[in-house]
């Protein structure tokens, strides 16, 4: 049939419709009409075909465009192939609404769905492409977390990136911040770290700084702990002198020890050659 009397014609795009008249609605309808244009963006001598799934008569009318925020193949003029634009979803004819952050649009733009675990991708996204692994997180169809001692500050495939020297940080770590210090090296959290020197010491991992060790104790460089001096033993977490009869000839935290038999020695000895032999007794 003729898709439009020949007064209406220069005004037609080409892209009609066909239509019944709905006593139910009191309108023109296309439900279960299906119109397909034969030559899709003619302007003259353009015909169309109608099927439609009942008896009707019917009128073919400018196809006036899909509803907003939607559009259809080119050449269509069925509403039902209107769609929702990409990164948008909703039912057909829409309404639509945009994906929001970590979604993205289905195939068919139905529905909006979430990206995988771990990843995000920005809002209107159209595509499983469009996610991106998170900071912390690396790897290209999953998404893994950045091992322990390793961060990743971005988002995307990337790998992560292995701390400074003589720091570390957690699991997912998420920005170069996460990497601290490690026990016996001082400094803010990221950048470097310096090892503690002699007769300091750190104790943990942290942004802390190296502490003077206590009165005598001493500590070589990178400590974590300090070491009782010669003469002095660990007593309840301080270091107190050797006490009489007994000795320490070298640094560390072990107790002191006693003096041979029928020997006696002052309190602080450092060697076993302060012990001297009691009254009545000779060395052998």
């Amino acid at each position: 049939i003729d898709a439009l009397c020949e007064s209406d014609r220069a005004a037609y795009t080409g892209l009609g419709r066909c239509m019944f008249w709905s006593s139910e609605l009191q309108q023109y309808s296309d439900v279960g009409c299906t119109t397909i244009n034969l030559v899709p963006g003619c302007n003259t001598t353009c015909k169309v075909t109608c099927q439609c799934s009942h008896l009707t008569s019917f009128v073919v009318v400018p196809f006036e465009g899909c509803p907003a925020g939607t559009s259809a193949p080119y050449g269509s003029t069925d509403l039902n192939e209107c769609t929702c634009y990409p990164g948008t979803a909703g039912q057909i004819r829409g309404p639509c609404v945009t994906c929001s952050a970590g979604k993205y649009s289905s195939e068919d733009r139905s529905q909006c769905i979430d990206c995988p675990e771990h990843a995000g991708s920005s809002e209107g996204s159209d595509s499983r492409e469009d996610c991106a692994c998170n900071a912390g997180y690396h790897g290209e169809n999953t998404c893994q977390q950045c091992d322990v001692g390793k961060y990743k500050d971005t988002s995307g495939p990337q790998a992560c990136t292995s701390c400074p020297l003589n720091a570390q940080s957690p699991v997912a770590s998420d920005t170069i911040k996460d990497c601290v210090c490690l026990a016996g090296f001082q400094g803010a959290d990221g950048p470097t770290c310096i090892a503690c020197t002699a007769g300091k010491y750190k104790a943990e991992s942290g942004d802390d700084s190296c502490l003077l060790c206590p009165a005598d104790s001493h500590s070589e460089g990178q400590a974590t702990a300090c070491s009782c001096n010669r003469g002095f033993q660990p007593d309840l977490g301080v270091c107190t002198r050797c006490p009489q009869g007994t000795y320490k000839d070298g640094l560390g935290n072990e107790e002191c020890t006693s003096c041979p038999d029928h020997s006696n020695s002052p309190r602080e000895s450092t060697s076993q050659a302060n012990c001297t032999c009691d009254k009545g007794h000779t060395e052998i």
